[in-house]
Parts: structure tokens; C-alpha cells; sequence
């Protein structure tokens, strides 16, 4: 029998070995090779792991405390970037990780070592990415975006911890084997009711498999952005509840954040226009797979806005300071 149509008359194999394959490399980050992937974010300097100072590690025993999440279950590092990040789920059992950025250190803009900030500028005549011009009004923008309160520190802090304590790595891998299957049961019926093992050539079948899991993977994208989605929305809702100084520490979070991409833009010109829009947001093309920072930011002012007193005697809410 020839190797060509011993994988044609047994072609579900391979098909069950990639798709199991696909779901366990889903899962892998969050468990086994958590581990490498602390390595890769993690923040060095002059080739040393950077640890988290004093202050930022008592944040996030604050944190645990006022959302109750069990800090035993979280490991915390220093991470490179201007973005907190997580792996991992307090549902698994080697829990999560969540990398929290240098600038959680900041107390002034004077504490800011600028000369380890580099952006590609408009104006440069090389590729190689230079210091801000920290004197101009996006420089001065940039430095003041990097500067956060203990209120929006703390709301990071939560919102990843929240984010560790859902079910993301279940149900994507869950998602990847449904339409895994999906697209395999598409092609065992369409073969079946059309007998196309004898009407069409291999090379066309084949076609007509992929055109099968180009849409169950087309489906997977719609399905898994819907998720992520909906679980921003359900995280900040949720970090924002937990009292009026974690409201207002996430509006000063979101809105840093914007203020930080507006700056970075203005530094790039049109490769920063490529990556930001004027109001901050990321340039999306056709995939949304998270909220808009502009909606978070909107979503944490009417969160503000719930939870302020009115003043007295007049019955409207007292103004959010930012």
C-alpha cells in the first residue's frame, strides 16, 4: 500500500493528533511552561532579574486582602513594559503569575530613569529607537502618564488577579476543540452525504477541508474575542465595586494609559498613527479582542459617579478627582 493513500484512508489521525495537539499547547502557558514565560517577560538589568521593591509587594498583600483572593495561589514579578501581565488561573493548580511594570515605583517624575526609555521617533534617520525629547509637550506627557497613584496601582493590581481568577484557559481550550471538531465532523458529513472520496480528486478534497477549518477558525476567533470581551468589561465592573478609591484608581489607570499612547504616537508620527489612534485606543483592523480603553476609561467614570455621596443640600455627586 503507498504512503499516499494510507494517509488518505487514515487521515483522521493525524487530523485528532494536531487538534489535541493545538488544546494542550493552549494549556501549556498556563501550567507546565508558566515558568518560561515568566523568563520572557521578566524585567532585567545589567543581566539580573529585577525584584519588585518594598513598596509594590505591600500593594499587592493590600490587594489580596481587598478583594480576597488567596495570595499563596499568585507569585509576583517584575516585568518589562509599561503593562501589567498574568499567565496562569487560581483554578489550576500551580496558580497563576502577574508581572507588574517598573514604573509601579514611581512615586514623582522624578523618580523616572529616563535614560532606559527609548521610543522610535518621526524625525529620526535610522532605525535604531532613541530617548524621548522629554522637553516637548509629549515628552512631558509620556513622563507624567508613568507616574501612577497607590489608587490605580492597586485597581491594576486587582484586575489582574481577577482576570487569574476566571475561567479563560478552560474555556479557550474548550472553544479549540469544539470547533476542532466542528470542522472534522463537517468534512466526515459532507464526504459521507456526497460520497466525494470517489467524485473529487484528493487535491480538492483537501481544498474543501481547509475551506472547513479556515471557517471553524474564523468561528474560534469570533467566539474567543467575544469572551475576552465580555470578561474586560466584567473585571473592571467588579474591580471598580470593590470601593470608590479602586473606581477612581481605575479611571487615573485607563486614562494614564491613553495619555501614554496619545504621547507615543505624537513621538512616532505615522508609524505611531499605525499603532494608536488620536483618542489612544490601539488601531484594530477587523478583530476587536479587547474593550476599547476609551469605553474602560468611560465605564470607571460612571462607576465613580455611582459611588459618589451627593453634596449636601444639592442631590448631585460630588466631582471625581483624577
Amino acid at each position: 500500500m503507498s504512503l499516499s493513500l494510507l494517509i488518505q484512508r487514515n487521515l483522521q489521525w493525524p487530523y485528532i493528533a494536531a487538534l489535541s495537539g493545538g488544546v494542550v499547547m493552549s494549556i501549556l502557558p498556563h501550567t507546565m511552561m508558566m515558568d518560561r514565560y515568566r523568563e520572557f517577560y521578566q524585567l532585567y538589568i545589567g543581566g539580573a532579574e529585577t525584584p519588585l521593591d518594598a513598596d509594590t509587594k505591600k500593594l499587592t498583600k493590600q490587594v489580596c486582602k481587598d478583594i480576597l483572593v488567596p495570595e499563596p495561589g499568585c507569585e509576583f514579578f517584575a516585568c518589562y513594559g509599561f503593562e501589567p501581565v498574568h499567565m496562569g488561573s487560581f483554578k489550576l493548580i500551580k496558580g497563576c503569575i502577574v508581572g507588574l511594570p517598573l514604573n509601579f515605583k514611581y512615586k514623582t517624575m522624578d523618580d523616572i530613569d529616563r535614560d532606559k526609555i527609548f521610543v522610535m521617533q518621526k524625525d529620526m534617520d535610522h532605525d535604531k529607537p532613541q530617548p524621548p525629547k522629554w522637553n516637548s509637550d509629549a515628552g512631558v506627557a509620556l513622563l507624567d502618564s508613568l507616574v501612577l497613584s497607590e489608587n490605580a496601582k492597586k485597581f491594576a493590581i486587582a484586575r489582574e488577579l481577577e482576570y487569574c481568577n476566571s475561567h479563560y484557559v478552560w474555556v479557550n481550550s474548550g472553544l479549540i476543540s469544539a470547533y476542532g471538531f466542528m470542522a472534522y465532523w463537517m468534512g466526515f458529513a459532507t464526504n459521507v452525504m456526497l460520497n466525494l472520496k470517489t467524485r473529487l480528486k484528493p487535491w480538492a478534497r483537501g481544498g474543501l477541508y481547509l475551506a472547513f477549518g479556515a471557517s471553524a477558525y474564523s468561528l474560534y476567533l469570533v467566539s474567543h474575542d467575544a469572551y475576552s470581551f465580555r470578561q474586560d468589561k466584567k473585571v473592571d465592573r467588579k474591580m471598580g465595586d470593590v470601593s470608590l478609591q479602586y473606581a477612581v484608581g481605575g479611571l487615573e489607570f485607563y486614562t494614564k494609559a491613553l495619555q501614554r499612547n496619545q504621547a507615543i504616537r505624537t513621538m512616532m508620527g505615522e508609524e505611531g498613527a499605525k499603532i494608536f489612534r488620536k483618542s489612544g485606543n490601539r488601531n484594530l483592523f477587523i478583530r476587536a479582542p479587547n474593550v476599547p480603553l476609551t469605553k474602560r476609561r468611560d465605564l470607571m467614570m460612571e462607576i465613580c459617579m455611582e459611588k459618589s455621596a451627593p453634596l449636601p443640600g444639592t442631590g448631585t455627586p460630588k466631582p471625581v478627582e483624577v
